[in-house]
């Protein structure tokens, strides 16, 4: 269960090489409880930061603590991942098994007991996600949203003070992308949430801290309103697509475009998240 005691994680000035390129490369970083959302681009080093801080993988460089535990010691990383509930990019999940034989079988590596306490936290994390009515049904038979949740659910197991989400809305359609959302947004009232994403204006916007990498680095850190101002003055929708902008669809014949000069009798619309997302990683741009 949760502590009321303050959950503190640092990130302290982490490094990972990938042969002589620095895959990773950050200054110190404090996460305190709350949800913060990581944004970058494909290889910008989202999964490896995550990786990190749920102890998979340790830094070339640096030191992670949790609350004072340090990651790097083999006892102490031990009692971080008692508190920790990580859900990573590929699920893995044991096609064979049961929905409430795995749950319970996370539970036990959890050290979750006696038994009927693994199945009440079961029932709980199952009534989480929406799949209560799944708990018997073998893992083979999910769709690939219904999986994703139980994936999501495992993670929810013991309720961590630490919860780390790699793109969480994968698989997921428009109403449990919206479930999800909220139910990570409730979470980080009582935890420390960190969750990868590409979801800028479903996810990102709603979290109280977005970072963004860029090639291992870090591009932009604060809150998700400071983001959207980025895109200032460099956002507008057409009917046709901009060479040279970054156009998205929103309609028929209709596209939104971000792009680091707006063209000429273009009209300047209000930037969302994604936008400023946009003008951090492909733009020059002016921060308000």
């Amino acid at each position: 269960m949760n502590s009321t005691s303050s959950i503190n994680l640092v990130l302290d000035h982490l490094r990972l090489n990938y042969g002589q390129n620095p895959a990773l490369d950050l200054p110190r970083l404090t996460l305190d409880r709350g949800a913060t959302a990581v944004l970058g681009p494909n290889g910008s080093g989202k999964s490896t930061l995550l990786r990190m801080i749920a102890t998979v993988n340790q830094p070339d460089a640096g030191e992670i603590h949790l609350s004072g535990l340090a990651a790097a010691d083999d006892v102490e990383r031990t009692a971080i991942r008692r508190r920790l509930g990580y859900v990573p990019q590929i699920d893995g999940l044991p096609a064979r098994m049961r929905v409430h034989e795995y749950l319970d079988y996370v539970a036990a590596l959890k050290e979750i007991g006696p038994a009927r306490l693994r199945r009440r936290w079961t029932r709980w994390a199952l009534d989480r996600v929406d799949l209560a009515d799944n708990h018997d049904a073998k893992i083979k038979t999910l769709s690939g949203g219904m999986r994703r949740r139980l994936s999501i659910a495992q993670g929810l197991m013991g309720s961590p003070d630490l919860l780390v989400l790699d793109e969480p809305l994968t698989s997921l359609d428009a109403e449990y992308r919206g479930e999800i959302t909220k139910l990570i947004v409730g979470l980080a009232t009582t935890a420390t949430v960190v969750v990868a994403t590409h979801h800028a204006d479903e996810l990102a916007a709603v979290c109280h801290r977005v970072i963004v990498l860029d090639a291992g680095r870090l591009a932009f850190d604060g809150t998700p309103a400071a983001l959207a101002s980025r895109g200032a003055n460099h956002v507008w929708e057409t009917d046709t697509p901009v060479e040279g902008a970054v156009c998205r669809a929103i309609g028929p014949s209709r596209y939104r475009c971000v792009a680091a000069q707006v063209p000429p009798g273009a009209t300047i619309i209000e930037p969302t998240v994604g936008d400023g997302y946009v003008s951090v990683v492909r733009y020059t741009a002016p921060t308000a």
